[in-house]
This record gives C-alpha cells, structure tokens and sequence, in this order.
C-alpha cells in the first residue's frame, strides 16, 4: 500500500495534490518548490533545463497559486515562484549584465504565465489567480508594480510592458491604483532619464494611459 496519499485519474484537474509522479504527503514543499528552484538556479548558471522541463516546473508551482486549497498555500506558492527573482534593490552581490537579463526574463516568463498566457500552456489548472484574496493579491500587484517601476534597477522595458498588460488584466481596485501611482512616479522621471531611454519611457506611459482609460471591461 502507498504511504503517501494518492488519488485516480479523474481528479488530475480538481485537486493540486492529485498529480502524476508528484512525491510527498506535501507535494507543493516537498516536490514542487525544489524542482521549481533547481529549475531556476540551473538556468541563472547558464546551464537550463530544455523549454519543456522549464514549463512543467513552473506550472507545478503556479498550479498552486491559482487553485491551491487555502489563501496560505496561494500565497507561498506565489512566493516560491518569484523568491529567485524578484524586485530586490539590496541584491548581493550586485549581478552582472547577463546574469540580470537572465532574472529580469525569468520572471516576466512566470508573471506572463500565471496572468496572460494561453490556458492552453497553463498545465491543469488554468485559471487566473484570485487578487481578491487578502494575502495574494496584495502580493501579486506589488511584485508586478516594483517590475513596472524598475525598483531594482534590471528590469527591461519589455518586463515593464509586461507588468502594464497584467495589472490591466487582473481588473482589481488595487492594480487599478497600482498604475495610476506608477504613472505619476514615471512622468516625473522624465527630466532624469537618459536620452537614449526617452522615447521607451514615452512609450510606457502612453501603455499605462490606454490601460487606465478606462481600466475596468
């Protein structure tokens, strides 16, 4: 008999803790998360796993924030996905231009996965997060708000563009202020940024205004 706990086939896409080849009375801590951050670490090394292990490794962790069975476990979930690579001014040591391309794509890949991609690369379970829920959405909008505000110095524009079309989506209150505060810390950047970031900076705003007016559907 199987020591750990196990479930048939037909509950694969009703239940987080129901997955082939998952191991662990805890599959999200005891199977998942580590696979997940080998996953991570390896390609940060220079040595990624192929596209499709990639895939399954975040999905497996991202199953957990849209449809783990508590707030609690939406919200690690949540923070197992982004701890290798979020927004983290005090990062030591400072990475190097490679080494922050690698982190800055990695995580609008799993931002992009969990909010905008096609359902049909989402694994079993495919819906959007809950940014209803006390704990997760407040986590969700200020990751995606520090990438769109470039809070650690790394992030690309097209990270940034990103994080404008997922506050857009998520149609919450909270992301709705998220946009408006980060175009008003934009336009006064203005006088700051380098010329040759100029008309990318002009270009973010004008985003952030056609995802504000209006915001909600």
């Amino acid at each position: 008999m199987p020591e750990d706990p196990f479930c048939t086939d037909e509950e694969l896409e009703l239940d987080t803790t129901c997955n082939v080849f998952d191991t662990t009375p805890d599959p999200l801590e005891g199977h998942y998360a580590p696979r997940y951050a080998a996953a991570v670490a390896a390609a940060l090394g220079g040595k990624p796993l192929s596209q499709s292990a990639e895939n399954s490794r975040i999905n497996g962790v991202l199953q957990f924030v849209r449809a783990g069975d508590t707030s609690a476990i939406q919200a690690e979930a949540f923070e197992h996905a982004i701890a290798p690579v979020k927004v983290d001014p005090a990062r030591t040591p400072a990475p190097d231009v490679a080494t922050a391309a690698l982190i800055d794509g990695w995580e609008r890949r799993v931002l992009a996965r969990l909010v905008l991609d096609d359902p049909s690369t989402r694994g079993y379970f495919v819906g959007d997060p809950d940014v209803s829920d006390p704990v997760l959405g407040p986590a969700l909008t200020a990751e995606v708000k520090a990438v769109l505000l470039n809070g650690d110095g790394i992030r690309s524009y097209k990270s940034r563009r990103t994080s404008v079309d997922i506050l857009k989506k998520v149609q919450s209150g909270a992301a709705y202020g998220a946009l408006r505060d980060a175009k008003t810390v934009l336009e006064a950047s203005r006088p700051t940024t380098p010329p040759d970031q100029a008309l990318d900076l002009e270009d973010l705003i004008a985003r952030i205004d056609r995802a504000i007016t209006p915001y909600y559907d």
